[in-house]
C-alpha cells in the first residue's frame, strides 16, 4: 500500500469554497466534477475517509480537510481526525 502500515492522505474536501445558492447549473456541475474527481478516490480504493470542517472563507462559505487511510485503517484515521480538530478546531472537540 502507498500509504504504508500507518499513513494517510490529507486533501481539501471539496475543490475550492462551497458554490454560492443560485450558482448556474452548468457551473455548478463543473464544480460538482472536481468535487467528486477528489473524493471517489477513497471510495474507488476502499479506503477509509473522514471529512473534518476547518472554517470559512469570505462570504461564510465551508471548507474542509479530508483525510484518507489504509484499508482497515479506520479507527487510525478517526484518531488523526481528532487530533487534527485538537490542533485546528479546539472548538469543535
Amino acid at each position: 500500500s502507498i500509504l504504508g502500515s500507518d499513513g494517510c492522505f490529507v486533501f481539501p474536501t471539496a475543490p475550492g469554497a462551497a458554490p454560492f445558492l443560485g450558482t448556474p447549473g452548468p457551473e455548478l456541475n463543473d464544480w460538482r466534477r472536481r468535487l467528486l474527481g477528489g473524493n471517489a478516490i477513497a471510495g474507488l480504493a476502499q479506503c477509509p475517509q473522514v471529512s473534518i470542517p476547518l472554517g470559512s472563507v469570505s462570504g461564510g462559505l465551508p471548507v474542509g480537510l479530508s483525510i484518507v487511510g489504509r484499508v482497515g485503517g479506520d479507527l487510525d484515521i478517526l484518531d488523526e481526525a481528532v487530533a487534527l480538530c485538537e490542533r485546528l478546531r479546539p472548538d469543535l472537540v
